[in-house]
């Protein structure tokens, strides 16, 4: 918030409507993020977006990753970056 208070970098809050339909709520909400990603890079015209996750975050994708039994390879739990994909 500090970058964008002082010009730095645009601000773009965004709620989500979530429908699971046949593909379920954890693809539904994906879906719906990538979308508000999109629609924030088009509006600011900017090319790269700065997400920002909490440590519960970190510990719920390391869970639930474990749950599904991803042994091991949830223990990494979010990438620290992601490329970009295509709009």
């Amino acid at each position: 918030d500090r970058p964008a208070r002082r010009g730095r970098a645009p601000v773009v809050v965004t709620r989500v409507q979530v429908d699971p339909g046949a593909s379920g709520p954890e693809a539904a909400a994906r879906a719906a993020r990538y979308a508000a990603f999109d629609d924030a890079l088009r509006e600011t015209g900017s090319r790269a977006l700065l997400l920002a996750h909490t440590l519960d975050d970190q510990a719920e994708t390391v869970l639930l990753g474990l749950a599904r039994g991803s042994g091991a390879a949830s223990l990494h739990g979010m990438a620290g970056s992601t490329p970009a994909r295509a709009a």
